[in-house]
């Protein structure tokens, strides 16, 4: 496998940078931390609730992760390297897959993360690395509905 290119590591750090802007940062807060949904209709809700706060962030999370997953996937940037930092869209994938499916149906939409599957379906590594985030984000996903209640 090729090495990572300077460009690269600065097209990395670049996406890097753009996650710690403000709203964003907010934005990643609620998607990685207070929503989990339990049913594709659940983020049907979040998706049509066009003007809300909860949507806004839904809609630049997702699409951050989606536009940035793609950049590998036409070789703009180093898939290991990419992988490497991108901890963030793993998690949210695992977060998800379990519903995924539901979602795209409900939606009517089967394009809904589709970039970030297609990358991480790419390597048996990523897969790897999906089922054993999985049953961890599972039982954080349990527990954080409970103490919603």
């Amino acid at each position: 496998m090729p090495n990572a290119s300077t460009s690269d590591a600065e097209l990395v750090l670049r996406l890097y940078d753009l996650r710690r802007e403000e709203m964003m940062r907010k934005a990643r807060n609620f998607i990685v931390g207070d929503f989990w949904p339990k049913s594709g209709e659940e983020v049907v809700q979040i998706s049509n609730a066009w003007g809300s706060e909860q949507n806004a962030y839904f809609r630049q999370v997702i699409s951050f992760w989606e536009m940035a997953a793609s950049l590998p996937l036409h070789g703009a940037v180093h898939a290991d390297l990419f992988a490497d930092w991108a901890g963030e869209m793993f998690f949210i994938y695992a977060k998800f897959q379990n519903i995924l499916q539901e979602t795209r149906d409900a939606m009517e939409n089967q394009g809904f993360m589709a970039n970030m599957e297609k990358f991480i379906n790419s390597s048996q590594a990523y897969k790897d690395r999906i089922s054993r985030m999985a049953p961890r984000i599972a039982k954080m996903g349990q527990s954080r509905r409970a103490s919603a209640k």
